[in-house]
């Protein structure tokens, strides 16, 4: 289990979630940026049918943001929520690496 204070509050459907994204070159993107239901979190031991020693892989964390306009790949991105308000206690998804980060065709979205 993660030992965090309000993870009893997490699954709420009516706990408010506001999730921020920081950028190693100091762009933050938060809720108003990213596109509601588009953002997903993938972790998994191994993939496969079978446990394999030394099959370990990463997690991966997508999401599609609107009105930026620049590219962040390469860029290492660090993911928090705040539930409730609760500013002094962050709930860290992780640090991630940009490893993908396409436009649309319209160019509105990334």
């Amino acid at each position: 289990m993660i030992d965090y204070v309000n993870f009893s509050d997490f699954n709420s459907d009516s706990i408010d979630k506001q999730i921020t994204l920081t950028f190693s070159n100091g762009d933050v993107m938060t809720n108003t940026n990213i596109e509601q239901e588009a953002f997903q979190l993938k972790e998994s031991i191994c993939s496969g049918e079978q446990l394999e020693f030394g099959a370990c892989e990463a997690s991966e964390l997508t999401f599609t943001v609107w009105g930026i306009y620049t590219s962040h790949i390469g860029q290492t991105v660090t993911a928090t929520i705040v539930l409730d308000g609760d500013v002094l206690n962050p709930l860290t998804i992780g640090t991630y690496k940009v490893v993908q980060d396409v436009a649309s065709a319209d160019r509105t979205k990334r």
